[in-house]
């Protein structure tokens, strides 16, 4: 729905776009979230509808526009409306960034526009920032000397090399955008410094003209303070002058390490002991008491219920857990084995009651994790009957015990470990990468593609091959070695919608066979269960789409052949 575009750093600024704006203009409906605390009432979203003959091009136009002539009530931050001061961060369709910076791309679904994520909130749009900007001055963001020069005498001087190190951090304009996506910081604000503030302590150390590198390298170095991030690059993604904090912190941790090396591990091990106990500082804090302290309301944005997150600790009571067990070095047979834990003493996610039994019940239990962060894909099972992941799945509390199984319909190395060399196998077969016939001499230049190109790849190249639509798919069931499945189909058609690509006839003639395509019945299992919210089905219907349309001439004679030679394919495991 949205383009981000830096109008400081583009040029020409879209000149085309701006001037067609207002003549193709339709109305347009915003959804903006409205919370007054003097009403004491709860947050809501508030519908308008404008027409975009009357405003700018801007998002911040629109919000201009209905404070204006709309709805005075409005609140928001607003100043430069160049992108340079930062005060007019919120979230807009999901993603934060300015809003004089942010395109109103018009379309059928109202524009929603949030505060940002996962902060105390004021009034409306405008975020209480008093932690991030204490966080900020925790880290003495000037220039500090041994060898004070007298006053009125000459500047310190850097050489060039010095100079440019520095790029890609001084800008930072302080929007906390990228803290307010950051995961690692919605969990623990009081400690965490977070993105922004980590990339701007490693600008003073970075600094040559700085002469105070090992005590601000001291402070930063905290299990809390640093190393609470995972690398998921949120913040990178989302800033919108362009810069980097996740490559800051990557070189500011590179320099703690260096620094340390000879007792960093007996420093570390001391460090996690003194911290035990705060590593989910606010997680588990009551939300009437910070409701009190703070003075407003958290936005709803994910994972909308805080509420549920903030009295999770209080509300607990023992849960009881049914895990699927399974060693084949024993050869006995599988078993559910049941485990009682206190959710007091385990975050709030299936995963984390999963690491609390290894770590602290029974270390035999196996299974996968990684990012913690639904990114890698790595604990994939079947929770209660359904599949997804089990860091992105709420615990909910209840008498009756969570079932926790591995993926359905798969061979299991160990307990809760599906193995997945068949799926693998089946997605190295499509060949997903890019293939071209006239190939490039390395170092050129690359292959270029059109903005509206470009958007057709949108909720296909996002796939993190969990492989939670694969195993909820009867007819995968039944052919997993003929029936390439959900994920892989649409990662086929992923590639041969790519305009960049020049092997779509080999890529459809390759996948044009009743067991590989046809087996899928459009029953939806797929789409329903995954965990990042693409639509497999989707993709699998443009694909029939597109081969029936390539071979529409002899296609139903070919058919035919096909479903003759693959008789007796049809059910191939199933009576194995």
């Amino acid at each position: 729905m949205l383009a981000h575009s830096m109008r400081s750093m583009l040029a020409p600024r879209r000149a085309t776009a701006l001037r067609g704006f207002s003549a193709a203009a339709s109305p347009q409906k915003f959804a903006i979230y409205r919370y007054d605390p003097d009403t004491q009432a709860k947050p809501f979203l508030q519908e308008y509808t404008i027409d975009l003959k009357n405003c700018g091009p801007m998002v911040l136009d629109a919000l201009v526009h209905i404070k204006d002539e709309v709805d005075t009530t409005l609140t928001f931050r607003r100043s430069c409306r160049e992108g340079i001061c930062g005060s007019c961060a919120m979230n807009i369709n999901g993603k934060n960034g300015l809003s004089c910076l942010t395109y109103i791309e018009p379309g059928a679904n109202a524009i929603e526009i949030q505060p940002l994520p996962h902060t105390y909130v004021v009034k409306d749009l405008v975020p209480d920032l008093t932690n991030f900007y204490n966080q900020y001055k925790s880290i003495e963001p000037w220039l500090k000397r041994k060898d004070v020069k007298a006053k009125g005498d000459t500047e310190y001087y850097q050489s060039k090399n010095d100079r440019l190190k520095l790029d890609g951090m001084y800008e930072c304009i302080l929007c906390a955008c990228c803290m307010t996506s950051c995961p690692s910081y919605w969990w623990n604000p009081e400690y965490y410094l977070g993105p922004a503030v980590l990339m701007q302590a490693y600008r003073w150390i970075a600094d040559s003209r700085d002469q105070y590198t090992e005590e601000r390298l001291a402070w930063v170095n905290d299990t809390m303070k640093l190393y609470r991030c995972h690398g998921i690059m949120n913040c990178t993604s989302c800033c919108p002058k362009g810069l980097d904090p996740a490559k800051a912190i990557v070189h500011l941790k590179e320099q703690v390490a260096e620094t340390y090396k000879d007792g960093w591990k007996s420093m570390m091990t001391e460090e996690i002991n003194k911290n035990k106990g705060r590593e989910s500082g606010m997680m588990y804090s009551c939300w009437g008491e910070f409701s009190l302290v703070m003075g407003g309301q958290r936005s709803m944005l994910a994972p909308r219920r805080a509420t549920a997150l903030r009295g999770f600790s209080a509300a607990a009571s023992p849960q009881k857990f049914a895990i699927y067990r399974y060693d084949p070095d024993t050869q006995a047979k599988p078993f559910l084995q049941e485990y009682t834990i206190d959710l007091k003493k385990c975050g709030p996610m299936i995963l984390d009651a999963l690491v609390h039994i290894k770590d602290e019940v029974d270390t035999t239990l196996t299974f996968r994790r990684s990012c913690r962060e639904g990114i890698c894909g790595s604990c994939a099972m079947n929770i209660n009957g359904k599949n997804g992941l089990a860091c992105l799945l709420y615990i909910e509390p209840n008498a009756a015990a969570i079932e926790i199984q591995p993926l359905p319909h798969t061979y299991v190395v160990k307990d809760l470990i599906p193995d997945l060399t068949n799926f693998y196998n089946q997605y190295k077969s499509i060949e997903p990468w890019l293939k071209r016939k006239d190939v490039k001499a390395q170092g050129d230049t690359e292959y270029y593609q059109s903005k509206d190109d470009r958007l057709k790849l949108d909720g296909m190249y996002e796939c993190i091959l969990c492989a939670c639509c694969m195993t909820s798919c009867p007819s995968y069931w039944w052919n997993p070695e003929y029936y390439l499945g959900p994920a892989v189909l649409m990662q086929a058609y992923r590639w041969i919608a790519d305009s960049r690509d020049q092997y779509t006839e080999e890529r459809l003639a390759w996948v044009n066979d009743t067991m590989k395509l046809y087996r899928c019945h459009g029953i939806m299992n797929c789409t329903s269960c995954c965990p990042k919210g693409l639509d497999p089905a989707k993709a699998i219907v443009h694909l029939k789409e597109q081969v029936a349309e390539t071979y529409k001439d002899g296609w139903k004679s070919m058919m035919t052949e096909e479903i003759t030679k693959n008789k007796g394919r049809e059910s191939g495991m199933m009576y194995s």
